[in-house]
């Protein structure tokens, strides 16, 4: 049992470095340093200057939002090259927002549209995206047809919540958005760039939806 105990005491001890170290290549020295006073200090959430990004962003202690820091950030996931600058983007599944304000440092006379189901989160990327006057954040989520929508796992980590549909009257709910409605909200005829992370409703958006946007 001791061995088990010391076994699995460094495969926590090796996750903790592993995370560090992530943020240690993504931040660097100085930022590193304010983050462990800031944790030292209970601070919650954690307000970090990040490179190439030219607003400080909070982070919540203790949550994905530090790995997504690094995917986004570091890894660049979803960097892509583009024929020309876009005009027009939809982040659905914002987050806390670490999307919205890449897209707009990177394209910074692009519109973005964040769309983000749960309070929380919401919450997040409203104070992120705070001075970036061309995000527009927006409480909701992207579904095949206009519904009613409740989180149906509200006490899963924050970057594992999904929806569904419902008519109970009891439970807190969202509106659901198709993308033809978010196009209309706009006032633009065609997005230029969509990122979707909607935990797993892109397979009734891309099969039960209206896809006459796609072109």
């Amino acid at each position: 049992m001791k061995r088990n105990a010391n076994v699995e005491k460094r495969g926590w001890l090796d996750l903790k470095i592993e995370r560090f170290g992530r943020l240690f290549r993504t931040l660097g020295v100085v930022e590193c340093v304010s983050f462990l006073q800031q944790m030292v200090r209970k601070v919650n959430p954690i307000l970090l200057r990040v490179p190439r990004v030219r607003t400080p962003l909070w982070f919540r202690a203790h949550t994905s939002d530090f790995y997504l820091l690094w995917a986004l950030f570091k890894k660049r996931e979803g960097d892509i090259d583009l024929p020309r600058s876009p005009e027009f983007i939809i982040d659905g599944g914002a987050h806390g927002g670490f999307s919205a304000v890449r897209f707009a440092n990177r394209f910074p006379h692009a519109t973005i549209l964040a769309i983000e189901p749960h309070p929380r989160n919401l919450a997040l990327l409203r104070s992120n995206c705070a001075s970036y006057p061309k995000i527009i954040p927006l409480a909701g989520a992207i579904w095949p047809t206009s519904a009613t929508l409740a989180i149906r796992n509200p006490d899963d980590p924050n970057i594992d919540f999904f929806v569904g549909e419902t008519t109970s009257q009891s439970e807190k709910t969202i509106r659901g958005y198709t993308i033809p409605e978010l196009l209309s909200l706009s006032g633009f005829d065609r997005i230029d760039l969509l990122k979707l992370d909607i935990e797993g409703a892109e397979i009734p958006l891309f099969t039960k939806g209206d896809l006459s946007w796609i072109s």
